[in-house]
């Protein structure tokens, strides 16, 4: 009962921190308050509880060194916002505006060393894997792998918390630090079949990357997000952090789904049935949008209306099937090494 009263609080929530469309183009967003300057105190209280809330949702599942990455890494994330003038900072008792240019490198750092330490876990576990000579089953790896994606979702939120807008961290904290820690274990532990679960992943992903405050209007790409710890102009990054920003939540809750699939069932067919699962909306999504462009080409209002929405959704399909192909490759390695083990047992 309370899981269901917390997800609806979540969603009340995020529905009023970044109003998006025409509708709601009058209304004023929590967020307008919370970034005033008279109310930078509150903000900046908010922002540190909710950097905690995340901190004391990962640290429960990693290891020493990750936890500490990890808290180095939230922590310059709210030194860069107070470098920045957008919060109040506690250890620097005069306010010096700068451009928080090694606060952010250094969070980039962070976030690239939980990757790393994702990839060499995997690496080693599957390494070991195949050196086994004796009937070791693959199974026994599974607790590992889960850690490993533990680990990379770890570093992703250090960037993502980085990249966003500040005012963001607070749907971060309670979507991917309250939400699915308490409400999704409760929807995963009554047996639900693949194609449901990656269905609710995929919704959820959705909904984030809403509330986040993006729309199908190229006003709402937050383009300050690829110039963050950079000091010259570098289109290629740019796109690439812009994308991160864009989107993090479905790129966050596709993790959370394959974390999911290898710590139950790191089958191939399991995490193949997933992927194609998602990738279906998507496809199907920019197939029936493309249709209605090409019918509405000589429409009035086809650059202003409908070529900005085809332009999410073709960034969306190519930033997701990069992401969906990933897990196919590393869904086939584990069946491989699964297969490997078993042959080994036999």
């Amino acid at each position: 009962m309370w899981t269901s009263v917390l997800l609806v609080f979540t969603v009340r929530i995020s529905r009023t921190l970044n109003q998006t469309g025409i509708k709601w183009a009058s209304q004023p967003d929590v967020s307008d308050w919370l970034v005033a300057p008279d109310n930078k105190l509150i903000f900046s209280v908010i922002s540190f509880t909710s950097i905690l809330i995340i901190l004391a949702s990962q640290v429960q599942r990693s290891r020493l060194i990750e936890s500490f990455i990890l808290a180095i890494g939230l922590t310059l994330v709210y030194h860069y916002r107070s470098a920045t003038g957008s919060l109040t900072s506690p250890w620097q008792h005069h306010e010096v505006i700068t451009d928080g240019l090694m606060e952010a490198r250094l969070v980039y750092c962070c976030s690239l060393a939980l990757v790393i330490c994702s990839i060499l876990t995997v690496c080693k576990t599957l390494f070991k894997a195949q050196g086994e000579d004796d009937s070791t089953p693959f199974s026994a790896y599974q607790k590992t792998l889960a850690r490993a994606l533990d680990t990379f979702l770890m570093g992703l939120l250090v960037l993502e918390a980085l990249l966003l807008r500040t005012h963001n961290v607070v749907l971060l904290a309670l979507f991917y630090g309250v939400t699915y820690h308490t409400y999704m274990p409760f929807f995963l532990h009554s047996n639900n079949p693949t194609w449901r679960l990656a269905l609710l992943y995929y919704w959820l992903g959705q909904a984030t990357y809403f509330a986040l405050g993006n729309s199908n209007s190229l006003s709402t790409v937050d383009i300050a997000a690829g110039y963050i710890g950079m000091r010259a102009h570098d289109g290629l990054v740019a796109l690439i952090l812009m994308s991160l920003a864009t989107y993090a939540s479905p790129v966050l809750w596709l993790t959370a789904l394959i974390k999911y699939q290898v710590k139950n069932a790191t089958s191939y067919t399991t995490m193949y049935r997933a992927c194609v699962t998602m990738v279906v909306p998507n496809a199907l999504l920019l197939c029936v949008y493309c249709t209605l462009v090409y019918a509405q080409r000589y429409h009035l209002f086809v650059w202003s209306v409908f070529s900005p929405k085809l332009l999410y959704e073709t960034m969306r399909a190519l930033v997701m099937f990069c992401a969906y192909a990933t897990v196919l490759i590393f869904a086939s390695v584990i069946d491989k090494h699964g297969k490997i083990s078993q042959s080994k047992k036999q």
